[in-house]
């Protein structure tokens, strides 16, 4: 195999791996904000519908991956509304372990190039 075949083939198996590995990577950041949410979640709904939604994309467009508060006021609660001071969740989540989705995905590319 020459040289160009042999980054092609590796490229595949990254656009093939990265995927599994950001979506570990979603996880990480729906369970912190199931762990350390401000709101009170009297029903329980919002907290046991936070959850990894999908991971869209390829190496050249780019990745897309989504984590989301799936009930139909999740995003009042995030963002707040004309009546409700917004109580975000998600995006702290993600700023608290953005490095350890980080981590994730660089274990998983050196497992994978291993």
């Amino acid at each position: 195999m020459d040289l160009q075949g042999a980054l092609d083939a590796m490229l595949r198996d990254v656009d093939r791996a990265l995927p599994f590995a950001l979506a570990d990577g979603g996880q990480i950041v729906a369970d912190e904000a199931k762990q350390s949410h401000r709101y009170q979640d009297r029903t329980g709904k919002l907290e046991a519908n936070t959850r990894l939604r999908s991971v869209r994309g390829s190496l050249r467009s780019g990745y897309t991956i989504e984590v989301v508060g799936d009930t139909k006021y999740g995003a009042f609660v995030e963002f707040g509304t004309e009546r409700m001071a917004a109580k975000p969740f998600l995006r702290p989540a993600w700023y608290l372990r953005q490095s350890d989705v980080a981590r994730e995905v660089e274990g998983a590319m050196e497992r994978m190039l291993a």
